[in-house]
């Protein structure tokens, strides 16, 4: 029988999940993701419910999500969601390559871009 202690341990344990090498992109130079975590996400529905002072919703959440899991082999994030510059080149992008971008970092469990990942604890 699982206890809350053996739980709480494990849950201390993956915290963060893992660092994954993202699929080659065309004209990209090496990339690597991160997991996003639920805390990420729970920020990310709250600021898509945000409205501005014009009265408009955030409309750059795909950018901003790919903004939070790029990362380099050491898992420092090499974009700031809230660089608008920033999110303005992302949102040129196509949607197949943020899609390859957003897959690697939901990968994070060792399905089959974890092998060999490093722990972002």
């Amino acid at each position: 029988m699982t206890t809350t202690e053996e739980l709480l341990a494990a849950m201390r344990a993956t915290a963060g999940g893992t660092i994954n090498p993202c699929p080659p992109l065309k004209g990209w130079p090496p990339l690597w993701v991160r997991p996003v975590l639920v805390e990420e996400i729970e920020l990310d529905s709250e600021a898509a419910s945000d409205v501005d002072a014009a009265g408009a919703k955030d409309k750059r959440t795909l950018s901003r999500g790919a903004a939070r899991v790029i990362c380099n082999e050491q898992g420092e994030r090499l974009l700031n969601p809230k660089n608008e510059e920033q999110m303005a080149l992302l949102d040129k992008q196509t949607w197949a390559r943020l899609q390859k971008v957003l897959a690697a970092a939901e990968d994070n469990e060792g399905n089959s871009a974890g092998a060999g990942s490093s722990s972002t604890n």
